[in-house]
């Protein structure tokens, strides 16, 4: 299906002058539908290949029922290809994507079989994910990120569950071979709460746990101490290995997103403490910092934009109501190019906007 971006963006009228250009729906959806056939999302994720090329996974844990889709931008046209015939097996999660180059990429799910629990599989491309091969992983633990920096070296981090620590595993042949990465900093902290790489430097990673964050400069091989902080990271984005923002959790339970309101960060010095530059009147859910001035980030309900480092933040308008469901989070996931911003809702309708 092709939508006309440039002929959604004419028709978008601003409410107020100052207001940055609406998010415009397009005529677009992805559905899962739950027991009652409610048009519903619980989770739904953007993973970008480039500027041009993403892709979009999205998840129902009531029904098991799962979406996966490959967005390519040519010029001001989208051009929506739906993948889910390229992953074999029962329904699955789909939990990351990792592209070292335009061509080679590697997809991580976990599969939940009935009464067997949960288990992990990887699946590797070679064309840019229009089609996908299963690779043999031979480990037992079950992940929640991978990240490559070349064709064939990256990492897998395990998940997290009560009693048990998050491992690290690294490859150099393309995933053949795991071997364990023994690291100090994690001996002792039970649960890591996010990871994040630099999209122009994938090399410099980030890892946050309860009180730290380390960083990474040859793609997760290695680990260094990088900061303290207060509270469970939600989100987080850093333009260098130095200078970062994140979204704290004011919950003290392990891995809870909390329903009061929380604050966005900033540090600029490795060692250094977090500077607040922001709170929220509801729940902030995710940072996407393009530099130290501009950056977006949402709440439950909205979208909001800074160019000036936080001096001013604008909430940034979204054409139609987004849908109330249930009370849960209605903006699922956005991501922002160079010149163009997509998200998604609850309901599973994508939005687009120029920059």
């Amino acid at each position: 299906m092709m939508i006309i971006l440039a002929l959604l963006l004419s028709n978008c009228e601003k409410e107020k002058p100052d207001i940055l250009t609406d998010w415009v729906t397009t005529d677009y959806k992805f559905l899962i539908l739950d027991s009652n056939k409610v048009e519903y999302n619980t989770r739904a994720k953007f993973y970008r290949l480039n500027d041009s090329i993403l892709f979009l996974c999205g998840y129902n844990v009531w029904t098991n029922n799962d979406c996966f889709y490959k967005l390519m931008f040519i010029g001001d046209n989208l051009k929506i290809t739906n993948m889910k015939s390229m992953i074999s097996g029962t329904p699955t999660d789909i939990k990351d994507i990792s592209f070292p180059n335009n061509e080679i990429g590697y997809l991580l799910m976990n599969d939940r079989v009935a009464g067997t629990g949960i288990d992990s599989k990887l699946y590797k491309t070679f064309d840019g994910g229009e089609s996908w091969n299963e690779k043999t992983i031979n480990l037992q633990n079950t992940f929640r990120w991978i990240h490559f920096i070349t064709p064939d070296s990256g990492i897998a981090i395990s998940e997290n569950y009560v009693g048990t620590s998050h491992e690290i595993f690294s490859t150099t042949d393309g995933g053949d071979n795991w071997q364990k990465i023994i690291n100090e900093y994690f001996v002792n902290d039970c649960y890591l709460s996010d990871f994040y790489f630099i999209p122009l430097n994938p090399r410099i990673c980030f890892i946050s746990t309860l009180g730290k964050l380390y960083y990474s400069t040859n793609g997760g091989f290695n680990w260094k101490f990088h900061s303290t902080h207060d509270a469970d990271i939600i989100s987080m984005s850093f333009v260098n290995e130095i200078v970062g923002f994140i979204i704290n959790s004011n919950a003290v339970t392990v891995g809870s997103i909390c329903n009061s309101p929380n604050s966005i960060y900033k540090i600029d010095k490795i060692g250094g403490s977090y500077k607040k530059v922001y709170s929220g009147d509801r729940d902030l859910l995710k940072i996407e910092a393009l530099n130290e001035n501009e950056i977006y980030f949402n709440e439950w309900y909205t979208m909001y934009h800074t160019s000036d480092g936080f001096n001013r933040v604008e909430m940034m308008t979204i054409q139609d109501p987004l849908p109330d469901i249930a009370g849960d989070r209605l903006v699922v996931d956005f991501t922002i190019f160079s010149q163009l911003g997509i998200l998604t809702d609850i309901k599973g309708t994508l939005y687009l906007r120029k920059n």
